[in-house]
């Protein structure tokens, strides 16, 4: 009787270890991304729905971030920019430039495409503050008020060597408390891996 337990008990282990392994084998490979990323990019705004009445899309403009990886799954981040436009309802003898300081938080899930190019989609809580000029100390513009904003994010990720890789990005975004701020914003970047 304690021969066949030992006999039972035994198969059991081995057939444990082989289920377990065997399914191991068809689970994806974890992400190249390591846990915190630098990411500089260079981006663009374009006015959309009720905004187009009122604001146009201007130059280029850097942005900057820091991710962080939640295991494999999530990324994380923060940073900042200006979103520039042109007042279009102003006299040209006023200044018309708009400089919108952003900082946001961003949560996107990482789907894997292809190794080595991964698809990030998620959501960003943004804080829109309207100043003068797009530069720092900041000089908040009247004529505006500062808001809380959305956005869904769309980005490709493509990993080019172990410690960078290459952003693609679209944003559509929208301030919550009037209609004024509405648009997408295109960037591309890279992100140094830290």
């Amino acid at each position: 009787m304690l021969k066949l337990n030992l006999i039972i008990f035994t198969t059991v282990v081995l057939l444990c270890k082989t289920s377990v392994s065997f399914a191991e084998s068809f689970e994806e490979p974890p992400t190249p991304f390591p846990k915190n990323q630098l990411v500089l990019e260079i981006q663009k705004n374009f006015p959309t729905s009720y905004s187009m009445n009122h604001l146009e899309g201007t130059h280029y403009y850097p942005a900057i971030g820091f991710r962080h990886n939640m295991r494999n799954q999530w990324i994380l981040g923060v940073g900042g920019t200006f979103k520039l436009f042109k007042d279009k309802t102003l006299e040209a003898n006023e200044n018309t430039s708009l400089s919108i300081w952003t900082l946001y938080h961003e949560a996107t899930k990482i789907f894997r495409l292809y190794h080595p190019t991964y698809l990030l989609i998620g959501t960003k809580i943004l804080y829109m503050v309207p100043t003068t000029k797009h530069s720092l100390p900041l000089q908040k513009l009247d004529r505006y008020e500062t808001e809380i904003g959305g956005a869904l994010t769309l980005s490709i990720q493509h990993v080019i060597t172990a410690r960078r890789s290459l952003i693609f990005r679209i944003d559509r975004y929208r301030g919550t408390k009037t209609q004024r701020f509405q648009g997408i914003e295109v960037a591309a970047g890279l992100a140094y891996f830290l």
